[in-house]
Formats: structure tokens, sequence, C-alpha cells
């Protein structure tokens, strides 16, 4: 198929649908939207729909056909998008590997063994596959991440964070909003968390959490036959209501769980002048304390 071009300024709405190949997606500061389709066998193998919509929002939408007795066809493609940064992608595949160079609005991706690699994401994030990756630079909204035998590896999240897998590593860089976190077998690390809730739960998978400088942490940490530990310093001070507080519960069955420092590297001009004047020690409440 030829690229073909598309008026699109404002927003763009991305829905692509297919069975196997690989899709990449280039965003700029454009409003115009390019499609290209390579490896189909037939130039009736996919529906290309575009709608215009409103003034500010348009709609392309790339369907692989069904065979007429059903099912998904068994073959690859390259699907080739350049778009706006204000794209909102769908893209459900089988076996679909999605890459996204430059920022999106928002990404929703589902596949039965593909992987997903994106740079950064203005707003959410929901991933579900089975035996596929997700490596993911920035999100500025929350994350939804599921995959069975998959990796999940978040650079910076924003918002808050939902991860499952079964054997599936976890690992999530700067985690500024509250975590659900749980696997199998598989290991979880938490770089640096610095608010909310953060709730980690494994079988056999090994635990690492980071707690952010000028953070108050509460900690519940068990393992039934692993071993915990914290290097951070315990304090029967009142809390001091500046601080930004942290409450963390980790359990596992027999993984090791520790608690340590993080890096703080991701704090904000807002807070940045009033902790670093601090003298820097993390207040961590002994446990069952109020």
């Amino acid at each position: 198929m030829e690229p073909t071009t598309y008026d699109t300024p404002g927003e763009l709405a991305l829905e692509l649908r297919l069975s196997s190949g690989d899709v990449m997606v280039r965003t700029a500061d454009v409003e115009q939207t390019t499609l290209r389709i390579s490896g189909e066998q037939s130039p009736d193998d996919f529906s290309v729909r575009f709608e215009s919509g409103t003034d500010t929002q348009r709609r392309l939408i790339v369907t692989e056909r069904r065979k007429r007795r059903g099912g998904w066809r068994i073959r690859g493609v390259t699907i080739e998008v350049t778009a706006p940064v204000a794209t909102e992608l769908v893209l459900e595949g089988a076996a679909t590997d999605l890459r996204i160079d430059g920022e999106v609005a928002s990404v929703r991706f589902a596949s039965s063994s593909g992987s997903a690699s994106l740079a950064e994401v203005r707003g959410d994030v929901s991933v579900k596959t089975a035996s596929g990756d997700l490596t993911v630079g920035t999100v500025g909204g929350r994350i939804t991440a599921q995959s069975a035998s998959g990796d999940i590896h978040v650079d910076v999240v924003r918002g808050d964070v939902t991860a499952r897998t079964a054997s599936g590593d976890i690992g999530i860089g700067d985690a500024h909003g509250a975590a659900q976190v749980s696997t199998v077998s598989g290991d979880v690390t938490l770089s640096n968390t610095s608010e909310g809730a953060t709730e980690v739960k494994t079988v056999s998978g090994d635990v690492v959490i980071g707690v952010a400088p000028g953070t108050s942490a509460f900690l519940d940490v068990s393992s039934k036959s692993g071993s915990t530990s914290s290097d951070l310093p315990v304090s029967d001070v009142p809390v001091d209501g500046s601080a930004l507080q942290l409450e963390i519960r980790a359990n596992t069955v027999s993984g090791d769980v520790r608690v340590r420092r993080g890096s703080g590297h991701f704090r904000n001009a807002a807070t940045r002048s009033h902790r670093e004047s601090a003298s820097g020690e993390v207040t961590v409440p002994p446990v069952g304390s109020p």
C-alpha cells in the first residue's frame, strides 16, 4: 500500500487492529498523518477509514479483514504511521509488536504475544499481553499493565501504577503516585517512591523498594520464609506535616524484601528547596504506630 496522508490538525484518535506484525508510530509537531502498510498480500487485506470529525479531533481506523470463515489471518505486516503528538492510540492484535518514537496523548495496547516500547505518553497507559514485554520511558498519567511471562519496565510514572505478572519482572523507576504491584515468581523493583500507598505482593519473587529522601514512610513488610530488611533509620519523632507521606505494604511467601533509600532525583522544583533545607533524614515510624 502506498503512503497515504490525511489532514489531522489538533487531536487524532488512531485505532489499529491486526493479527500479527510490527507497528511503528512516530510523532512530531505536525498537522498531517501519514500511513504506510507493507507486507500485505492484497489491497483488500486492510480496511482504512478516516473520519474528519470535529474541528479539533479526527479518527483514523485501520483494520485487518477477517477471513470469511472467521479467525485472523496468520501472517505479518508492517504498519508505519507519522502523526501529531496529540494522538490517542488503540492497538489490538494477536502477535503484534508496537514501538512509539516521540510523545503521544494516551495508549491502549492489547496483544497475546506482542511487546510494546513507548517513549513518552502524556496521559494514561493500558497494556495487556500474555508473553510480551513492556518498556516505557515516561507516563504522565496512570499506568495499568498486565503480562503473564513478559517483563514490565517503566522509567517514570507521574500517576498511579497497577502492574501484574505471573513470571515476569516488574521495574518502576520514579513512582510519583500510589502503586499496586503483584507477581507470582517475578522480581519487583520500585527504585524511587515518594507518596501515597505502595502495595507489593509476590510468592517467590524478591522485592526492593526505594524511599525518596524527605519522605515519611510507614512499613508493613513480611515474608514467610524469606528475609526482610530496611536500610532506613527508625524514629519515634512525630511526622512533620509538610513531609510527603508514604505507606509501604510488601508481602511475599518465600521471596526477600528490602526497603532502602531512593535516589530522589525526580524531585520537582516546588518541593526541592524545602527538602534540601532539612537534614535529609528519612523518618520511618515503627511498624504499628499510628
